[in-house]
């Protein structure tokens, strides 16, 4: 958010950013009417070019940018909106052209005292609560490199424990050290060196049972059809709810 609102004020301006604790939400907000009692706000706010109507109701969808081409992936409000959305939290937009931008994040309060444990260097250390990720280990190969950070920065805050690949013998290598498990590959169809679904077999046969899903924004290579047991294809470009859902499909099928 700071980068974009720099990007906002070319010609200088005002970045504010500041935090705050509400009572409740404000009623423009779905879900207003909620039984958290206390809330955290960020607020990133600036005096920069503003966004129309049009590019307001666009901003939160993944490879979005109204940025010159190689100067914005379109992931980065994507990505924040996914770590608001997993952690409860709510996103308010205010924007005007030519007066400036408001984000307001609300995070719901915990009073829930976590349980202390101790690292093996014998300091105290505070336990984290369970996730819909959690006890799943994800194997991340994709060459992409705007969007393989996002994805792997959205699933380590879902709870997922992921190792990610640039490229296909990379993830080759990764599986092969690895000793436990593998429970799900997500690649890229197509890669140098090695096709995902070839990828697919050489880390099926380290570790056995291990779920697949294929993405790509050129379908035309792998048809839905044509699928093996224990996978699935995700279109690109997808919106990062999409991505956690089909993870659920994948890890049902047996």
């Amino acid at each position: 958010m700071g980068i974009n609102a720099r990007d906002a004020m070319p010609s200088g301006g005002h970045l504010t950013i500041s935090t705050r604790n509400v009572a409740q939400l404000p009623e423009d907000i779905a879900g207003a009417a909620s039984s958290i009692w206390t809330w955290v706000v960020l607020e990133v706010a600036d005096t920069g070019c503003g966004m129309d109507e049009k590019t307001r109701l666009q901003i939160f969808e993944p490879f979005f940018t109204t940025k010159p081409a190689g100067k914005g992936t379109g992931l980065g409000l994507a990505t924040v909106y996914g770590i608001v959305r997993q952690g409860n939290g709510h996103i308010r937009l205010e924007t005007q052209v030519g007066v400036g931008t408001r984000f307001e994040i609300y995070f719901p309060c915990s009073e829930v005292t976590l349980p202390v444990s101790w690292d093996s260097q014998g300091m105290e250390s505070t336990g984290s609560a369970p996730v819909s990720g959690e006890g799943i280990t994800i194997l991340v190969a994709d060459d992409e490199v705007p969007l393989r950070p996002a994805v792997v920065e959205i699933l380590r805050s879902t709870g997922y424990t992921v190792f990610e690949a640039e490229t296909a013998l990379e993830a080759v290598e990764i599986a092969e050290q690895r000793v436990a498990k593998l429970d799900v590959l997500l690649t890229d169809v197509v890669m140098p060196g090695l096709r995902g679904p070839d990828l697919a077999r050489r880390v099926s046969e380290r570790h056995l049972g291990v779920h697949v899903l294929y993405m790509s924004g050129y379908a035309e290579g792998l048809p839905e059809t044509q699928l093996p047991p224990n996978s699935a294809f995700l279109q690109k470009p997808f919106r990062f709810a999409t991505l956690l859902e089909r993870l659920k499909l994948v890890q049902r099928k047996a």
